[in-house]
């Protein structure tokens, strides 16, 4: 394992900058929006707000002191162009593998040295948010980070391992940006049988979806917003049979009050769907504990919503559900008056 380095002060951010510029900026970047820019909000050094069109890479030309809007909603950014060139730029990190090395088995092992650096000297020194937001806006970035670190490496598995050349032969054959010592430490913990059997159960879990993400990289709450914006109305999750189901089961606990009031472990969806699983909440999103929000009190834990908030959205979304089974049943009933 790789000798941790010192995290650098902040007072070195743009000299830190300056020395990655170009392998940070010259990453290729499919924009798979098929647009060039990003419309986005600069806050200058003055603190003056600027809109204009930016492209992933054009984040480390900004002028010193000048930093990028990100507005966040509750505890995720804004489904606005800034979201999307948020996801480019926090891909390029994750990408670097002298910024992340790709040599930790996972993503919890990376040493808080290289979180921080990233976070200090790259992260706070392009992006600017509401400071109530600062908690929320690490813990939203670093786990989208993560998630980027595994994929990237994933890539670089699968582009550069040939399982027809020995285990030597691969590993001299690393990604350009990768030293070779690096590689072997990655291609042995691939070549491990537990590594094995957990990718070939990942593999069997994955082929029992029964429904599949077709969005692209796009997230869903912007394909919403976009959706919300080109129609005027509210976009609605569509039910299959199902889905029917347990909405009937839902509106049947909600109907006879057998469900606390405010959300909880005992709430229509937990009595429904069971226990929460760590690091997130159901209509919360990810990042989240049960523990931050299960009895809270308080206003805000870190830019997370209250549970008051929460319990606003599943009424909302219950609604929506009773409609449409609502919707669904009486067009049962005019077909079996028309069959009749």
């Amino acid at each position: 394992m790789e000798t941790p380095q010192n995290s650098h002060d902040s007072a070195n951010d743009e000299s830190f900058l300056h020395d990655h510029h170009d392998e940070l900026s010259s990453r290729p970047h499919r924009n798979k929006s098929k647009r060039k820019y990003w419309m986005v909000q600069v806050r200058t050094n003055e603190g003056e707000i600027k809109e204009r069109g930016l492209m992933v890479k054009e984040i480390y030309d900004l002028p010193l002191g000048d930093k990028v809007v990100i507005p966040f909603d509750g505890n995720q950014p804004s489904a606005t162009d800034v979201d999307g060139l948020l996801g480019g730029f926090l891909g390029r990190l994750a990408a670097d593998s002298k910024m992340f090395p790709i040599c930790f088995e996972n993503w919890h092992l990376m040493l808080n040295n290289y979180k921080n650096r990233a976070w200090n000297d790259v992260i706070k020194a392009k992006l600017w948010w509401d400071p109530i937001y600062e908690t929320a806006a690490k813990v939203y970035m670093m786990k989208d980070i993560g998630k980027k670190w595994k994929e990237n490496r994933l890539k670089l598995f699968y582009t550069y391992y040939d399982d027809k050349k020995s285990r030597d032969e691969n590993i001299k054959n690393p990604p350009l940006s990768i030293p070779e010592i690096k590689w072997a430490t990655f291609i042995d913990y691939r070549l491990k049988e537990n590594t094995k059997k957990m990718c070939k159960r990942n593999a069997e879990n994955r082929s029992k979806l029964k429904i599949n993400h077709t969005g692209g990289s796009k997230k869903l709450k912007r394909k919403r917003a976009e959706i919300m914006m080109e129609t005027g109305q509210p976009v609605s999750r569509g039910i299959n049979e199902e889905a029917g189901i347990v909405c009937e089961k839902i509106i049947e606990i909600e109907n006879h009050g057998t469900t606390s009031v405010e959300i909880s472990p005992n709430d229509s969806l937990g009595q429904v769907f069971g226990k929460e699983h760590p690091g997130r909440v159901r209509c919360v999103g990810d990042g989240v504990c049960p523990s931050q929000i299960f009895g809270s009190s308080n206003p805000r834990y870190g830019g997370i919503p209250t549970s008051t908030s929460c319990v606003q959205e599943l009424k909302i979304e219950v609604q929506e559900l009773k409609n449409q089974i609502e919707t669904k049943d009486g067009n049962m009933k005019i077909m079996a008056t028309l069959l009749a």
